[in-house]
């Protein structure tokens, strides 16, 4: 079966697909982060995806990965929707999972070094790089190392990938591009391993559920003005087990209010 949407990118991209796949596979889970951080990683433990079931966040369906590593833990997201507030939504992100980090009676000094990634489809940031890398720092003496453990790296697929390494540039121009894994041994196991996972009645149905999700956000596939449009939409996510029907319920009369004050 074609490992590849309508649109040419690669079934990677598709947010539940991304999720369970680097939560099953050790190995990719681990080369990605390697390609975006540019770093050798000797062995990833716990890797898990941590919306198995989707979870409702504002307005946006989560499905992301947690890691840990010798140089710390990394949750990794793969975006994409254009997304305006990424900083915030990062900060947001930083806090749920810092929340899970420190056992109970811990010191915060035992608290691991944490590494959240997201991979987006658009410029994040609109500068045009392939990444990008933020850390806290001090305003007066900005060489100063602050020491909290955290960092942010964005990359982008749709930036100018002469100015990334070549296998971060590989990677992302596999994510768009069909045809981009063909001299990339790893990339063409990413491809092996979702045409297996295809197979898989139920599986296939969770993905094309999440395609549909997406084109529900851009509001291109379904008229966001008919109730009816949304609600389909929403039981199919449901019946998929992306969404709770609490959560489908909670989507919903998001969307009737932002459209009432729109009108407003």
């Amino acid at each position: 079966m074609r490992t590849r949407t309508a649109d040419g990118r690669s079934l990677l991209t598709n947010s539940f697909a991304f999720a369970d796949i680097m939560a099953r596979n050790e190995d990719i889970c681990r080369g990605v982060i390697e390609r975006v951080l540019g770093v050798r990683i000797e062995r990833l433990s716990n890797v898990r995806a941590e919306a198995g079931q989707a979870q409702a966040v504002g307005k946006s369906i989560r499905c992301d990965v947690l890691a840990d590593g010798p140089q710390g833990v990394f949750e990794v997201e793969m975006q994409v929707a254009r997304e305006a507030s990424i900083p915030r939504r990062a900060r947001y992100y930083r806090s749920l999972v810092s929340s899970k980090l420190l056992p109970k009676g811990a010191r915060y000094s035992e608290l691991p070094d944490l590494c959240l990634i997201f991979i987006c489809l658009h410029d994040p940031l609109g500068l045009g790089l392939p990444r990008y890398t933020a850390r806290m720092r001090l305003d007066e003496r900005p060489g100063f190392d602050y020491g909290n453990g955290e960092r942010e790296v964005l990359v982008n697929a749709a930036g100018d990938l002469s100015l990334a390494p070549p296998e971060l540039a590989s990677f992302l121009d596999y994510l768009l591009r069909e045809g981009a894994a063909d001299g990339d041994p790893f990339l063409r196991r990413v491809d092996a391993i979702l045409e297996e996972a295809l197979q898989d009645g139920e599986w296939r149905s969770r993905v094309i559920s999440f395609e549909q999700y997406v084109e529900f956000e851009r509001g291109s596939a379904y008229d966001l003005g008919r109730e009816e449009g949304r609600e389909e939409v929403l039981d199919g996510l449901v019946a998929a087990g992306l969404l709770t029907s609490e959560q489908a319920r909670e989507f919903l009369d998001g969307k009737g209010k932002d459209a009432a004050a729109e009108q407003r």
